[in-house]
Protein backbone atom coordinates (compact mmCIF):
# COMPACT_ATOMS: atom_id res chain seq x y z
CA UNK A 1 0.00 0.00 0.00
CA UNK A 2 1.62 3.88 -0.83
CA UNK A 3 2.62 6.30 1.52
CA UNK A 4 -0.87 8.17 0.74
CA UNK A 5 -3.23 5.29 0.76
CA UNK A 6 -1.85 3.91 3.99
CA UNK A 7 -2.69 7.06 5.95
CA UNK A 8 -6.25 7.67 3.78
CA UNK A 9 -6.83 4.24 5.17
CA UNK A 10 -6.30 5.31 8.44
CA UNK A 11 -8.07 8.53 8.41
CA UNK A 12 -11.09 6.65 6.84
CA UNK A 13 -11.12 4.26 9.22
CA UNK A 14 -11.14 7.59 12.46
CA UNK A 15 -14.02 8.71 10.46
CA UNK A 16 -15.83 5.20 10.34
CA UNK A 17 -15.00 4.94 14.79
CA UNK A 18 -16.19 8.62 15.37
CA UNK A 19 -19.55 7.68 13.34
CA UNK A 20 -19.97 4.42 15.04
CA UNK A 21 -18.99 5.83 18.44
CA UNK A 22 -19.24 9.43 19.07
CA UNK A 23 -16.20 11.73 19.88
CA UNK A 24 -13.40 10.05 21.79
CA UNK A 25 -12.88 13.21 23.79
CA UNK A 26 -15.65 12.45 25.40
CA UNK A 27 -14.83 8.51 25.63
CA UNK A 28 -11.25 8.77 26.14
CA UNK A 29 -12.85 11.47 29.27
CA UNK A 30 -15.11 8.44 30.48
CA UNK A 31 -12.41 5.79 30.62
CA UNK A 32 -10.19 8.07 32.33
CA UNK A 33 -12.64 8.76 35.13
CA UNK A 34 -13.51 4.87 35.33
CA UNK A 35 -9.48 3.85 35.63
CA UNK A 36 -8.93 6.57 37.90
CA UNK A 37 -11.44 4.47 40.38
CA UNK A 38 -10.73 1.79 39.37
CA UNK A 39 -6.81 2.66 40.37
CA UNK A 40 -8.31 4.52 43.75
CA UNK A 41 -9.88 1.72 44.52
CA UNK A 42 -7.31 -0.86 44.36
CA UNK A 43 -4.62 1.72 46.62
CA UNK A 44 -3.52 3.62 44.25
CA UNK A 45 -2.42 6.83 44.62
CA UNK A 46 -1.18 9.12 42.01
CA UNK A 47 -0.45 12.85 41.97
CA UNK A 48 -2.02 13.72 39.19
CA UNK A 49 -5.11 11.84 37.52
CA UNK A 50 -5.18 9.89 34.50
CA UNK A 51 -6.62 12.23 31.59
CA UNK A 52 -8.24 11.89 28.28
CA UNK A 53 -4.88 12.70 26.49
CA UNK A 54 -3.24 9.90 28.77
CA UNK A 55 -5.57 7.89 27.48
CA UNK A 56 -4.98 8.07 23.96
CA UNK A 57 -1.13 7.68 24.51
CA UNK A 58 -1.53 4.93 26.68
CA UNK A 59 -3.80 3.18 23.72
CA UNK A 60 -1.23 4.05 21.38
CA UNK A 61 1.11 1.73 23.75
CA UNK A 62 -1.01 -1.22 24.13
CA UNK A 63 -1.65 -1.10 20.31
CA UNK A 64 2.64 -0.87 20.06
CA UNK A 65 2.49 -4.03 22.15
CA UNK A 66 0.49 -6.12 20.65
CA UNK A 67 2.37 -5.04 17.50
CA UNK A 68 5.54 -6.47 19.30
CA UNK A 69 3.60 -9.56 19.67
CA UNK A 70 1.75 -10.16 16.40
CA UNK A 71 2.83 -8.21 13.05
CA UNK A 72 -1.02 -6.66 11.94
CA UNK A 73 -1.19 -3.63 10.12
CA UNK A 74 -4.53 -3.17 11.86
CA UNK A 75 -1.97 -2.68 15.55
CA UNK A 76 -0.09 0.17 13.39
CA UNK A 77 -3.13 2.04 11.93
CA UNK A 78 -4.87 2.58 15.51
CA UNK A 79 -1.53 3.39 17.03
CA UNK A 80 -1.62 6.33 14.46
CA UNK A 81 -4.74 7.02 14.75
CA UNK A 82 -4.42 7.29 18.61
CA UNK A 83 -1.65 9.72 18.26
CA UNK A 84 -4.01 11.72 16.17
CA UNK A 85 -6.69 11.57 18.64
CA UNK A 86 -4.00 12.60 21.54
CA UNK A 87 -3.46 15.75 18.77
CA UNK A 88 -6.72 16.34 18.86
CA UNK A 89 -7.14 16.58 22.27
CA UNK A 90 -3.86 18.35 24.03
CA UNK A 91 -3.91 20.68 21.11
CA UNK A 92 -7.46 21.25 20.74
CA UNK A 93 -6.85 21.24 16.74
CA UNK A 94 -10.73 18.86 16.50
CA UNK A 95 -10.17 17.46 13.47
CA UNK A 96 -11.82 14.16 14.89
CA UNK A 97 -12.78 14.99 18.19
CA UNK A 98 -15.78 17.74 18.19
CA UNK A 99 -15.24 19.39 21.45
CA UNK A 100 -12.45 19.49 24.41
CA UNK A 101 -14.38 20.53 27.24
Amino acid sequence: MSYDKFFEHCQNILEERKTSYGDASTTFKDIAEIWNVYLRINGNKFEFPITDSDVAIMMCLFKLVRESCTKKQDNIIDAINYLVLYDDITHETQHYCSSND
